[in-house]
């Protein structure tokens, strides 16, 4: 019982004094709307993520990020301008073999706190002899001015909540930064598997994902995929690299329709084909050409019908392919 009560004590001076040792931000002021100004031209500069190097800037980064972890937990329920602590940023250049996981694993920054931070348009983005911005709190920092199309996706989804966020001015660039949010199943698997392309040549969605009227019924059903305009005959593609795993053809519903299987327990789907170009146990490749756009099944005219799958429950494909929006 002593040793309890005593690490109690020594854990309630060593946050006590990280707070009174907070320093101010590594840039140094904050503009009059309240962001915060950081320079990254004069914060402190990580040499090497090796722990044996002893990396006195490395130390410093660990040592902040598990106090904060401390400070979040305690005070989320009582925070201002939705962050705990005070902020400190720090650069790295990468060497070697590092990317972006080996970067958060010596670190301990998240992955989606540096793509964020960095405008990382992908998990296979090289950044390599590139200098990279890390700080010690966890969380998202969205673009004012979106420019990927991760930055478009993760703008959309909390453009909504903008006023409650703290704002950072990085260099020349703006951001909302919203402490302790982390990637959402969409985002990881949009950022993770940032290799999908669509389907046809064409981006024209007839039909979004969701509950709709059933052109063919008449009654309100879920609508599990995006059905994409498209004549007779025009080019499918494999919007990712995979396995044909099912082949159908003449279903009462689909007509003729192919199944690809992928990596992440995904599969997808394209329906109403006139023509079939692959078959099951066939390997393709992201792009490559395996059938022809029709109005075979149940349709009333020639559309691509297509799905993504996870575990076998579809998900909106809108929210994951490329520039698929726009309904026209």
């Amino acid at each position: 019982m002593k040793n309890f009560h005593f690490k109690k004590v020594l854990c309630f001076f060593a946050e006590l004094g990280f707070l009174f040792s907070l320093r101010a931000l590594d840039s140094g002021s904050e503009k009059d709307d309240g962001s915060f100004l950081v320079d990254t031209s004069v914060v402190p500069l990580i040499s090497s993520l090796k722990f044996e190097d002893y990396d006195e800037v490395l130390l410093e980064l660990s040592d902040s990020i598990e106090q904060n972890d401390i400070l979040y937990a305690r005070a989320k329920n009582r925070r201002l301008n939705n962050v705990s602590t005070t902020p400190h940023f720090y650069a790295y250049v990468p060497v070697g073999r590092d990317n972006l996981f080996s970067v958060n694993a010596s670190t301990g920054v998240p992955y989606d706190t540096l793509a964020t931070l960095n405008s990382l348009p992908s998990s296979e983005t090289p950044i390599t002899g590139k200098k990279i911005i890390l700080t010690d709190i966890k969380g998202l920092f969205i673009p004012e001015k979106p420019v990927t199309e991760i930055d478009v996706f993760l703008y959309k989804t909390y453009q909504d909540r903008f006023d409650d966020a703290l704002r950072f001015q990085i260099d020349d660039k703006g951001f909302y930064f919203f402490e302790g949010e982390r990637f959402s199943p969409y985002h990881r698997l949009y950022f993770l598997d940032s290799n999908f392309s669509l389907p046809l040549d064409k981006k024209i969605v007839t039909s979004a994902y969701g509950m709709r009227e059933s052109p063919v019924y008449g009654t309100w059903k879920k609508h599990n995929g995006i059905d994409f305009a498209a004549r007779e005959g025009d080019n499918v593609y494999s919007c990712r690299i995979g396995t044909v795993s099912f082949v159908k053809q003449n279903d009462e519903v689909f007509g003729n329709y192919i199944i690809v299987s992928h990596s992440s327990s995904l599969t997808s789907v394209y329906a109403h084909l006139s023509k079939i170009l692959v078959k099951e146990g066939d390997s393709v490749k992201g792009g490559q050409k395996i059938g022809l756009s029709g109005s075979t099944g149940m349709v009333t005219g020639p559309h691509l019908h297509f799905e993504i799958r996870r575990n076998g429950k579809p998900l909106d494909p809108e929210r994951i392919l490329p520039k698929a929006t726009g309904h026209q």
